[in-house]
């Protein structure tokens, strides 16, 4: 149920930090087992979203710090660099996880306002993890029309949640 409940908001604050998908999930992972394993130290100060974006932050951290050395070790100094800096605007920048919140309520609610079949490729490829080319066998589609529908599904999300945000101030 934690997992159900929070995924969404975690992969949200984790993927600009990580951007990579297969980090992002794997960072997400571990921070839902780390939840798990430590759930009687939540006390109850704040959300327990609140809780999960916390370690959240702090197991990206670590992830960039395992990456820097690996890189150091095998990489020239520019990836290195490239780390260093990501890790330095992560431990400088403090999320607000109330702005998070409010992110992931105005994308739920853009997300709302797509067509239905929009909104179940987009459940299906991004939430349910299905491959764009098993979505479009099922409807009977080429893969590339299916990637041209999630180009314009994300460009119709990014607008409306630009929208939505600049509202709000």
């Amino acid at each position: 149920m934690l997992v159900r409940q929070h995924e969404l908001a975690v992969r949200v604050y984790l993927t600009p930090l990580l951007r990579d998908a297969a980090t992002v999930d794997d960072v997400a992972q571990e921070v839902f087992l780390s939840a798990y394993q430590r759930l009687s130290d939540f006390r109850g100060i704040g959300t327990i979203r609140s809780w999960l974006l916390g370690m959240a932050k702090n197991m990206a951290k670590q992830h960039i710090r395992s990456t820097i050395r690996r890189r150091e070790r095998e990489t020239g100094p520019l990836a290195t660099q490239m780390a260093k800096w990501k890790l330095e605007r992560l431990e400088t920048h403090e999320q607000n996880t109330s702005d998070q919140e409010e992110v992931l309520a105005q994308l739920r609610h853009c997300l709302e306002r797509l067509s239905p079949e929009s909104r179940n490729v987009v459940e299906q490829h991004y939430f349910c993890r299905t491959t764009i080319k098993s979505i479009a066998a099922r409807q009977q589609r080429s893969a590339g029309s299916v990637r041209m529908m999630l180009l314009r599904v994300r460009r119709t999300l990014s607008q409306c949640l630009a929208e939505k945000l600049s509202n709000r101030t």
